[in-house]
């Protein structure tokens, strides 16, 4: 069995080749393990496979074959099973139908409900690949919009209107979100945390950490559902990152336990209410889920099935509390 471990090598790339004897020398297994190999090239494959229903996809992907085809050792058959995945059937990414590009759409046609899709499915506004924004995609600087020679992608162009690169979004600490011209996303650290009031209640939740922020902030709404205990009420003055504008108004000032999603340790925490909604964080890019998967590392904040809002910012004065959850 191990000499067929090298046959089936061959028809992959050399960059995947070196994985495996990283991946072999680190798990301590034989590289010429034949099932762990197929392990292994499945979760490669299986990967790469998916971005190919899209037009615009990397070059080297084209160079993968399938889980199965792998058996075909023999030259005449490996050859065969490659060029079986370089036609692509046409796959639309706004109404996940087959049959058609994104930019021949007839069902999705308006410009923003089109790029608010690609928001929510994390999606790069240049290629229309899952798991990287514009700014990284490996594209930039060599594609551009058939229509106006601009860096998006032409299904999302509106020349007539010659209307500009979609505006990404960020937050800004306590104050709601900043508009820049730009299709980048920094991603925020996240972390699915579970808070516990006095009475017992619990939710799970999202937190994010931000240490530039003085103070830590928890959703009324949480505070009202969990019936958690407010120690103090007070005038508080919040003074945005490059505004000379304060608002003032008062507010809770409430405990409770916080414990991680995946750990055992529980910590106190006091936080200020706030009615303000963060802005929605998008899904964990593809290349850190499969990292964390061969690395068996565990996110803390995964981001798989419920999508779950963030109704607590953990500032400076928690900051590292939570940080050794």
């Amino acid at each position: 069995m191990a000499v067929l471990a090298p046959k089936i090598l061959r028809a992959f790339p050399d960059d995947i080749c070196r994985r495996w004897i990283v991946h072999a020398k680190r798990e301590g297994i034989s590289e010429g393990d034949i099932l762990q190999l197929m392990a292994f090239l499945g979760e490669e494959v299986d990967g790469a496979l998916t971005t190919q229903k899209i037009r615009g996809e990397f070059s080297s992907l084209s160079s993968y074959t399938p889980t199965a085809a792998t058996l075909h050792v023999h030259a005449k058959s490996a050859a065969s099973a490659l060029k079986s995945t370089k036609g692509h059937e046409p796959f639309c990414v706004f109404c996940d139908y087959r049959g058609h590009w994104a930019q021949d759409c007839k069902k999705i046609t308006g410009l923003a409900e089109r790029i608010e899709r690609l928001k929510r499915a994390n999606r790069c506004f240049l290629c229309l690949n899952k798991g990287h924004t514009a700014a990284n995609c490996g594209k930039k600087g060599k594609a551009k919009c058939a229509k106006c020679k601009r860096s998006h992608h032409v299904s999302i162009c509106d020349e007539e209107n010659k209307t500009k690169t979609p505006a990404a979004q960020t937050n800004a600490s306590t104050v709601g979100r900043i508009e820049v011209t730009s299709s980048g996303f920094t991603y925020l650290q996240t972390a699915q945390v579970w808070i516990t009031g006095p009475t017992g209640l619990s939710r799970l939740t999202r937190c994010v950490l931000d240490g530039g922020s003085q103070s830590s902030f928890i959703a009324t709404t949480l505070i009202d559902d969990l019936k958690l205990q407010t120690i103090n009420e007070k005038e508080l003055t919040v003074c945005a990152f490059e505004s000379h504008s304060t608002k003032s108004s008062r507010r809770r000032l409430v405990r409770f336990n916080m414990k991680g999603a995946w750990t055992n340790s529980m910590v106190s925490i006091t936080a200020y209410e706030s009615a303000h909604t963060l802005s929605a964080q998008p899904a964990v890019p593809q290349d850190v889920k499969t990292l964390a998967y061969t690395r068996k590392l565990q996110l803390a904040d995964p981001k798989e099935g419920e999508d779950i809002p963030v109704e607590i910012l953990i500032g400076g004065d928690h900051y590292w509390k939570v940080v050794n959850l």
